[in-house]
């Protein structure tokens, strides 16, 4: 049984480091206008990360019912949408302390930051990312997770903010 589970554990080890050499000249991972993944290579050329088109539907379908909560325009449904397929998620302003409440404009209450985080490559900012002439949303690189401001409660967000802190 140990001769076994060992060959098994070798074989696997095998794939995981064929998967590994088969994207070894790969130099950055990106991520398209369209939202799939690519892996860069040194010689200029690309290789397409497969995804499941399943996904893309869920997305779209979780989306138009967020945007119909929020009564949303087309436009914001499609900036909502191009900004989730690229992995971008917003987490709002919460209150830190007891007083603090949305309006509540008293400069001696703490709120935690709402900022933005990209599921796919880790990133973070503290702005809404811009849209690059690439078609590429791209954030500030600024971590606002974990860290407060005092005076009093933060615009309130807008409906591509609620609709992406929702998914």
């Amino acid at each position: 049984m140990l001769n076994l589970s060992y060959r098994f554990g070798f074989l696997v080890g095998m794939f995981y480091l064929g998967m590994l050499l088969s994207n070894a000249d790969a130099q950055a991972i990106a991520i398209t206008p369209a939202g799939d993944t690519v892996y860069l290579h040194n010689d200029g050329s690309y290789q397409k990360k497969a995804r499941p088109q399943k996904e893309d539907v869920r997305l779209k379908s979780n989306i138009k019912s967020l945007g119909k909560k929020y009564s949303a325009s087309n436009r914001e449904l499609e900036e909502s949408f191009s900004l989730a397929v690229q992995g971008w998620r917003y987490t709002l302003p919460q209150p830190k302390s007891s007083q603090a409440a949305w309006g509540n404009n008293d400069g001696r209450t703490t709120w935690w930051y709402g900022y933005w985080k990209n599921s796919l490559t880790g990133k973070h900012s503290s702005t809404k990312p811009s849209l690059s002439k690439a078609g590429v949303w791209i954030g500030n690189d600024q971590n606002m997770a974990g860290y407060y401001r005092r005076g009093g409660s933060p615009a309130y967000p807008n409906k591509v903010e609620l609709i992406l802190s929702e998914l």
